[in-house]
């Protein structure tokens, strides 16, 4: 008889809620695959928005690096993640590493298992804006994670051809479609009672919803703040309107946001939000103003007309098909834009509603069994 295989170790690292949101998926898909043994390696610079995620889930971490310190700089979580995740990997010896996106933790983690001869898989592979800038410092992340991984895990096809490009091997990429919606519906189905008191009431008021969020690091200040102008002329002009501002935790970011929507009549400058009531109230959305990706594809899986408050982009399908306006921060530009969909919206045409074949919450089951058949745990 054939002795049967002893399970692949994958060590699942990730720090940032949008990390967790995206990547929970697919430590639920390997728990349920018998080939597996999944390990989560928290590095936690995001310490209160992380745990949240874990808790809704159900997720516990079998290491948690806690590298988080007030006000630290992008070297500080570089360097902190390569220090303490390193004796992990030794004590643990992982067939493979699973990081996700582009975060500068995945870029850290990814780094130290190279440096230890260790496979990396990497989720969410091959967006791309062609600018270094933008996002910063996350393109450059994403772009050094995919020379260092052994496979490559792409939402669509145009992620697939951004690799090949690059000179990836097309026999490791796999298009498997975009975990963090395999995220949204799982949460979406949770029942409506668990949303947040306060949040309830106004999703229930009677008025048109505008979500709005901003956190781009390129957008600190001045682009913030000409958003906000924009936020401000369009619900003064609406009376039917209310604007639910998730505000990011950063404090240049509240600091900005505050000092111009603070006290605006039918403007709610909202705490950050637990997933479960964020996702509920993305799916009450008349209209999505962001700068933030994962709220973009959230919206767009929901078929939520989106306005991008950046003037690059990693999804220029979307931007193509006008599934998704790129409106920059320019306070007229967005206003303009605004006012135009809400008049589409009104006149029953709206935007066109972005195509996605691979978004049917199952993305997660193929990239675990994508990486059995790398490993040969199959049989």
């Amino acid at each position: 008889m054939a002795r049967r295989r002893a399970k692949r170790r994958a060590l699942i690292v990730f720090g940032t809620r949008p990390e967790a949101i995206k990547i929970i998926p697919v430590i639920q898909a390997m728990a349920e695959n018998p080939h597996f043994e999944p390990i989560i390696c928290l590095t936690g610079q995001h310490r209160e928005m992380l745990d949240e995620v874990l808790k809704v889930f159900g997720i516990t971490p079998d290491f948690d690096l806690n590298i988080h310190t007030p006000g630290q700089s992008l070297a500080d979580v570089t360097t902190r993640v390569l220090t303490r995740i390193t004796p992990v990997i030794e004590q643990l010896k992982p067939d493979v590493m699973v990081v996700q996106g582009d975060t500068t933790s995945t870029f850290s983690a990814a780094l130290s298992a190279f440096y230890q001869a260790v496979l990396i898989a990497h989720v969410e592979a091959g967006y791309r804006t062609a600018d270094l800038g933008q996002p910063f410092p996350e393109e450059a992340n994403r772009r050094l994670v995919g020379e260092l991984a052994s496979w490559h895990f792409a939402a669509n096809e145009g992620c697939r051809q951004n690799l090949i490009a690059e000179g990836h091997q097309d026999w490791t990429i796999n298009v498997v479609g975009n975990t963090g919606i395999d995220a949204l519906f799982a949460v979406l189905a949770k029942d409506d009672g668990l949303i947040e008191g306060g949040v309830r009431e106004l999703l229930g008021n009677g008025l048109r919803t505008v979500v709005m969020t901003m956190h781009r690091r390129e957008n600190w200040g001045v682009p913030i703040e000409s958003a906000c102008r924009a936020a401000q002329q369009l619900v003064k002009g609406h009376p039917d309107i209310q604007i639910l501002f998730a505000v990011h935790l950063n404090p240049l970011v509240r600091r900005s946001v505050q000092g111009i929507l603070g006290g605006i009549e039918r403007v709610h400058l909202l705490p950050a939000l637990d997933y479960l009531t964020f996702s509920k109230v993305l799916a009450g959305a008349e209209l999505v103003m962001t700068d933030s990706g994962g709220v973009h594809e959230e919206a767009l899986a929901l078929g939520k007309p989106l306005l991008m408050l950046r003037s690059v982009s990693e999804w220029p399908e979307s931007v193509a098909s006008k599934a998704t306006l790129l409106v920059g921060t320019d306070e007229r530009s967005i206003l303009d834009a605004a006012e135009s969909v809400l008049e589409a919206i009104d006149s029953g045409t709206g935007l066109p509603r972005s195509e996605n074949p691979l978004a049917d919450g199952h993305a997660a089951t193929r990239i675990v069994a994508a990486l059995a058949r790398y490993l040969g745990a199959t049989t």
